[in-house]
């Protein structure tokens, strides 16, 4: 398994292994943020893993949720005294301290928050914990619904909004900020928390009905792997990110990537994705400011397009993860590579190149 953060990247092995590296806290920004040049044992025991923005979590073979990273606004569920700058290098259970925890069964780091779910009910901590108070954020995981999870389900959450796919009703549901309308509800139909009007209900269907297979969502656009083998994506397009062709405003009507061009796995990025195809070589769409898309610099790609793998000796791949301005795929050679931004050392191949990236996919070092 492979997630990536904004400038960072972390991979689970099968034993459980979880190795990191790049900006941990996942903030270039932040006093004290330290970059991991290579792939470093991070936790063990974990079955699950989700990149944020600036923090990362992971569901144990128990089902109890670990974060670590920047964790400002509550994202990490450390239930008090969390600044900006208090970045944990290590798993810290969340919550912090409890003398039941919660066990859950899926889990996922969003920009400023953490959703996870156990076989009954969500909860959500960071931002979108306090969906429905007059808080700004919530420190420890907070009841956001009570729901039927005995079929299974598969959270994707974004910067401010959240969505889950039922696996019984192969349908996704989306719930918080609508605003580039990534939650994929027309704003007509919408419904509200009272206490907080600019963010909609849990939980709210898009127009792609029971076709949902698993969802993928980051700072403004969300998209699905369909039951027919397609990728669907609705939300803000300003850089092509919908893979529809062309550039345009928000659209809460899904657009299909590629002209219903076979694809699977997608990844989300802050403004690119990146999916497989039908051969399990990864194509990319999206903003290619730092050669994340996999290719030469350019304009938006508003269509999918190849990976450069010509420096790289395998052709196939069997997950792929996308951040800010890089992202990284784990190849059936059972290797890890890497294309995009290098300044933070999310590429994980050593050193750094400051404003530097590579349009091809590089590989990263083997995990230590």
């Amino acid at each position: 398994e492979i997630t990536a953060g904004d400038f960072h990247t972390c991979a689970r092995k099968n034993n459980g292994n979880v190795y990191c590296w790049g900006m941990y806290g996942g903030d270039a920004y932040i006093q004290g943020a330290t970059q991991i040049m290579r792939p470093t044992l991070v936790a063990s025991n974990a079955k699950m893993i989700s990149a944020g923005a600036q923090h990362t979590c992971m569901l144990d073979n128990n089902g109890l949720a670990y974060c670590w990273g920047g964790g400002g606004v509550g994202q990490l569920g450390l239930a008090a005294g969390q600044k900006y700058w208090d970045i944990r290098s290590g798993p810290v259970a969340a919550p912090a301290g409890a003398s039941a925890p919660l066990s859950f069964v899926s889990i996922d780091a969003g920009g400023w928050s953490t959703c996870a779910a156990t076989t009954s009910q969500l909860y959500c901590w960071g931002e979108l914990g306090a969906i429905n108070t007059s808080a700004q954020w919530t420190g420890a995981p907070t009841l956001i619904s009570n729901f039927d999870n005995s079929g299974g389900s598969q959270l994707a959450v974004g910067f401010r909004h959240a969505c889950i796919t039922l696996y019984w009703y192969t349908e996704m549901n989306c719930w918080g900020k609508n605003d580039d309308l990534q939650a994929g509800v027309n704003p007509a139909n919408a419904i509200y928390y009272p206490n907080s009007p600019e963010y909609l209900v849990f939980a709210q269907v898009n127009d792609l009905g029971a076709t949902v297979k698993r969802a993928s969502t980051d700072s403004n656009f969300t998209c699905a792997d369909l039951v027919n083998g397609t990728v669907s994506c609705f939300g803000s397009n300003v850089y092509g990110q919908l893979g529809n062709g062309r550039t345009s405003l928000p659209t809460a009507t899904s657009q299909s990537v590629g002209n219903l061009k076979p694809l699977h796995g997608v990844a989300v990025g802050a403004r690119h994705a990146c999916a497989l195809d039908a051969n399990n070589a990864p194509w990319c769409w999206g903003w290619n400011s730092k050669g994340q898309t996999g290719h030469l610099v350019s304009p938006p790609d508003t269509n999918p397009v190849p990976v450069d793998l010509s420096h790289i000796p395998v052709r196939t791949f069997r997950a792929v993860a996308s951040g800010q301005y890089h992202s990284c795929g784990i190849g059936t050679d059972n290797h890890i590579y890497c294309w995009g931004w290098n300044s933070y050392a999310e590429l994980g191949i050593g050193w750094v190149i400051k404003n530097g990236y590579f349009e091809y996919a590089v590989q990263a070092l083997d995990p230590q």
